[in-house]
Order: C-alpha cells, then structure tokens, then sequence
C-alpha cells in the first residue's frame, strides 16, 4: 500500500515502476522480509516531506517505521544530505568515494571481525561464492541502469534532474556501495534492500524528466523494459532469486 501511494504520487510513469518493482526482484524479496519492508515503504512514503522541508513530520514518519525494524533509523540522514547539490564533479567524486570505501572495508574484514562485538558478527559472516556474485552483479546492474539513463539524458538537464530528485541520487549511491559491501559481508545486502528499491521511483523520473523528446523516451523505456525482464529470467535461472518463488521451471 505505502508502494502504491509513492509511485502514484511521485513516478510519471508508473507502470515502468511496477514492472521495475517486479523485474528487479524487490517483490520477493520484500516478501522474504516483510517486517523490514513495510518500515522502508514508510520511510519511502515520507520521503515527500525531504522535499517540503518539513522535518518534524518526517522524523514521525521514519520514528513510526522504526517500530516496526530499527533499519528505519538509516534514513534520517536523508533530510540533510539531500540540502547537497550536485556538479559532475560532485557525482564522480561521489561514485569514486563510495567504490574505494567499499573495497577499502572489504580489505579490512579480519580486523572488523576482531573488534566487532561477538553478537554482531553474524552479520560479516562470510557469504557463499554465488551469494556473492549475485551480490556484485545486482549492485552493477543497478548503477549500470541508472548510469545509462544519465548519460542519455540531455545534456543541459543532466545535473538538473539530479538535484530536483537527489533524494533518489543518494539511494542509489547507497545501494551501490551496499551491494558491493555485501561481496564479503552479508549484512551489505540486507542493507542494499533498504534503498535499491527506490530505483523504481527514481528512473522513471529520470527519463521524464532529463530527456525532452518523446520518441527518445519510448526507446530509452523500451530497453529499460527488456534489460531487466533478462536479468529477471536469468536470475530466476540461477537461484530463483534466493529461491523466493513457489514454484520451478521444467528446465530446472
């Protein structure tokens, strides 16, 4: 429901969302840990108030969803980052940022796994070789859709774009680095999970917004589709998408 009324509100194309919400995986995965998602979907939900400027009712919004999973709590950090506006160079910057934190704390993993309080360390617990690859793949995969929506945006709306949605450009940059995380950490996906579904939200504005001529969107939608209804078929190929769906193919 709060799905719903965010894409209903803030997509203009919401069947790219529904079909991004589907083909991306977000569904089911959100179905495996629906306690989780039903705080982020709040969180997701109060976002609107990021671009009101009204912080004490979207601190109630996130203070309620943290009832219900404390992973609410990462996304108050939103409403001030989201006052940074963007420059090429703050996106390069940013995207160089986030890939060398992420090796650099992969590389430190023993010394994480030393000091970490016994109860946590489950959660650096070492992940199975397609756990991560899977892992690496969907963080590549996501920043490659956003990446390519950018680059084919206009050039005098690029950055724009960026900054009217920049709450949607912060998610991905945290989904990015999450994913990678989760190559050697396992909670790095579980986190991931908290902004990758925001993507549903955010390309679509992206292409409406950053590329002015109505043919070019269809054709940039039109790939967006068919790219991740592959990457849907072949991940439910591989590991049916953490084994999330009821059923198996006759190839199986």
């Amino acid at each position: 429901g709060f799905m719903y009324k965010t894409i209903r509100r803030d997509s203009p194309i919401p069947m790219l969302s529904i079909w991004l919400y589907i083909t991306l995986g977000v569904f089911q995965t959100q179905m495996n840990m629906a306690r989780n998602a039903i705080a982020v979907m709040m969180c997701y939900y109060g976002m609107q108030y990021i671009y009101k400027r009204q912080l004490g009712r979207y601190l109630l919004i996130v203070v309620i969803a943290m009832t219900i999973h404390m992973s609410a709590l990462f996304f108050i950090p939103l409403y001030w980052l989201a006052n940074i506006k963007f420059t090429y160079k703050r996106l390069f910057a940013g995207t160089v940022t986030v890939l060398a934190s992420s090796v650099m704390v992969n590389t430190l993993k023993p010394l994480v796994t030393m000091i970490m309080p016994a109860v946590y360390v489950r959660y650096i617990a070492a992940s199975s070789e397609i756990f991560k690859f899977g892992s690496f793949f969907l963080g590549f995969f996501y920043f490659s859709l956003a990446a390519l929506v950018f680059a084919v945006s206009d050039s005098k709306s690029r950055i724009a774009v960026v900054n009217q949605y920049n709450v949607g450009t912060w998610t991905v940059f945290f989904g990015l680095g999450l994913y990678l995380l989760g190559y050697s950490f396992s909670f790095g996906t579980r986190g991931a999970a908290l902004f990758s579904p925001y993507l549903c939200i955010f390309i679509p504005q992206m292409i409406n917004n950053g590329i002015q001529s109505h043919r070019k969107r269809k054709l940039i939608s039109a790939i967006i589709y068919l790219l991740c209804a592959g990457q849907y078929i072949g991940r439910l190929c591989v590991n049916n998408i953490g084994t999330t769906m009821p059923y198996t193919f006759f190839w199986s």
